[in-house]
Order: C-alpha cells, then sequence, then structure tokens
C-alpha cells in the first residue's frame, strides 16, 4: 500500500496517546479506483454503481491477514470483486481500503503495480499474498 490515509493517522496518534479510544471495524472494504484517492480520500473514483460493482469485503481476522513481521502484512486469501456486468469499470489504477461498504472513512490506499481495465464479464482479484501492507 502506498499511504495510510489521515483518518486512520489520526485515529492511531489519538490512541496510542490517550486522546480517544479507536476500534477497527471487523470487516474492511476494499475499493477499486480509477485514480489516486490521496491521503484524505478525496480522489477515489470507484467503478460507477449499476456495473456489478460493490466493494470487496473482507474479514479484518488472522485467517485473512498473515502476522505481520519487520512492520509489513499481506493478505492470506485471494479477495474478490463481483462480476464487471453492463460495463467495464475503466482501467483500475488504485485500490483503499475503506471501514465500511460505502461512505469516505478510508484507512489507507496505494497504486496498483499493474494497472488493468476491468470490461464488461471480467472480475477483479488480488491473489492471496499480493496486497502488501507496510507500516515503517
Amino acid at each position: 500500500m502506498g499511504s495510510f490515509a489521515d483518518y486512520l493517522e489520526n485515529s492511531v496518534l489519538n490512541l496510542v496517546f490517550g486522546n480517544t479510544a479507536f476500534v477497527p471495524s471487523g470487516t474492511l472494504h476494499l475499493a477499486l479506483s480509477t485514480a489516486d484517492p490521496t491521503d484524505d480520500g478525496t480522489g477515489l473514483t470507484e467503478p460507477l454503481a449499476g456495473s456489478g460493482y460493490a466493494r470487496a469485503a473482507v474479514d479484518n481476522d488472522k485467517t485473512t491477514w498473515t502476522v505481520s513481521s519487520a512492520g509489513t502484512l499481506n493478505n492470506d486469501i485471494d479477495i474478490t470483486w463481483p462480476e464487471a456486468t453492463g460495463a467495464g469499470w475503466g482501467t483500475i489504477t488504485h485500490l483503499a481500503i475503506m471501514s465500511q461498504p460505502t461512505g469516505t472513512q478510508m484507512l489507507a490506499h496505494g497504486a496498483l503495480s499493474v494497472s488493468k481495465a476491468i470490461d464488461d464479464g471480467d472480475t477483479a482479484r488480488v491473489s492471496a499474498g499480493n496486497l502488501q501492507i507496510s507500516l515503517t
């Protein structure tokens, strides 16, 4: 992943320094984007509703993610989005981890190592081990 979002950075700082509690969601939602979301989330450009697109829901637990080592962890399962229907989703260039299935609470974002055009009938997928999240 490229960067933690402003929301998560502030939540972690407030948690560590006793200002407020932070309770992570039990389910994370991965969003695809055709543009760089930026740290404040204003650039997030998800495929259009009505084309089969929905954020991929993944459990926030040890069956989904590897145990972190040296400040890094990976997805331990394949992450799959619904099939694109009726229209393509454009060229996906970025991924964002969101706290909700809709809305704007972005936790982290990053550029894909290879962008991918998602056409009608395609299914987007991140294979196990290919989503790396680092806190360094």
